[in-house]
């Protein structure tokens, strides 16, 4: 699906157009005007100008006369993997992380350089500083004995606040509206159920997507307030921000303007590679040489192993509802946009070529 685009208007949204989808052939151009814009705060595409109440969203409250979350963000595809004895993959959901996964595992059987250590807990994404820090303090334990690559569906940990050295962030993401759709569907799986003690009304099961949408059913109106309790615990839709802001309270929160300013620094500032499931298999090539050390040989091994998927057979999404949702998911997308960029520079400076008219 193309995501949807209006025109730009004047001033600061004259930069909105550059996180559009690059091409081989104006792909160097469009990083350029990027950069020519780059002295005016960022502004999320196809948005008013800020207001003055939204311009004093604050991510602490404390910190009354902090501005900072104004800056525009740009990226150069830079190489920031960190030394470290610790991977850190905060598993955004419905993005192909069961089989980025897969592939971590048999590398971990393979080069036997690191251990892998996987989390059961799903459906508890955000944590207090308590359980922040043991999370920490568990990582820091086991990479003494060999390096670790750790997942888990959780948000963004900083380890600097802990007064602890960074890990290597990684994460794979793909387009917002699909990986809702995806998450709608995954929900309904029968499987999913066979132990459980209680189960949905079939009505619930048998729900249309494109009439959930269209109709302000909660569970497709983006909000933080839906809840839904599924065998895993309260299984509901989390923005794609909230993986990269962190644990405060706006993180939870759509289209929090301030949040999508912090998820975006962090993806461009901490993350070793933001891999997109859309071009799988030039993220591979990226994770191979950004961490040689934990990837090596990943696009080799990942050829022997078919991408793993959900089947549960439904209606497909009329464009309609697919640019309705897309409208709902536009800082999702914001940080989707800047990612695709992100990776696309980084797979250039591998000396990656995209051949004209490909995807970005």
């Amino acid at each position: 699906m193309a995501l949807p685009t209006k025109p730009a208007s004047s001033g600061g949204h004259r930069m909105c157009k550059c996180t559009a989808v690059l091409s081989m052939a104006s792909g160097f151009f469009l990083v350029l005007l990027v950069y020519t814009y780059s002295d005016m705060p960022w502004q999320p595409a196809n948005l008013p100008p800020l207001t003055e109440e939204v311009a004093q969203q604050q991510l602490d409250p404390d910190r009354s006369q902090d501005i900072s979350w104004k800056r525009f963000i740009k990226t150069r595809g830079q190489n920031r993997t960190v030394s470290s004895r610790i991977v850190f993959y905060n598993r955004v959901d419905k993005c192909g992380s069961s089989s980025l996964n897969a592939l971590i595992k048999r590398l971990a059987k393979n080069n036997r350089k690191f251990i892998r250590s996987s989390s059961d807990v799903h459906f508890r994404r955000y944590l207090n500083d308590t359980d922040q820090l043991a999370i920490i303090k568990k990582l820091i334990k086991q990479s003494k004995k060999k390096p670790v690559v750790f997942d888990r569906h959780v948000y963004y940990v900083d380890f600097t606040e802990f007064n602890q050295s960074e890990p290597i962030y990684i994460n794979l993401i793909r387009d917002p509206v699909q990986r809702f759709i995806s998450f709608f569907h995954y929900l309904r799986l029968e499987k999913r159920y066979r132990k459980a003690t209680q189960r949905p009304k079939r009505q619930w099961f048998n729900k249309n997507l494109n009439e959930c949408v269209m109709s302000g059913d909660p569970e497709c109106a983006m909000t933080d307030t839906y809840h839904h309790e599924g065998p895993k615990g309260n299984e509901v839709f989390h923005p794609m921000t909230s993986y990269f802001c962190g644990h405060e309270a706006v993180c939870r929160e759509f289209n929090n303007r301030a949040a999508l300013q912090r998820a975006l620094e962090n993806l461009e500032k901490k993350y070793a590679v933001v891999g997109i499931l859309e071009t799988l298999d030039r993220s591979l090539q990226v994770f191979q040489a950004f961490v040689p050390m934990y990837f090596r040989n990943a696009v080799k091994l990942f050829d022997k192993s078919p991408l793993k998927s959900n089947t549960n057979q439904h209606e497909p999404a009329t464009a309609a509802v697919e640019e309705e949702l897309a409208s709902r998911l536009w800082a999702d997308i914001e940080l989707y946009r800047l990612a695709e960029q992100r990776l696309y520079l980084q797979y250039r400076s591998i000396g990656g070529r995209v051949p004209p008219g490909a995807k970005s």
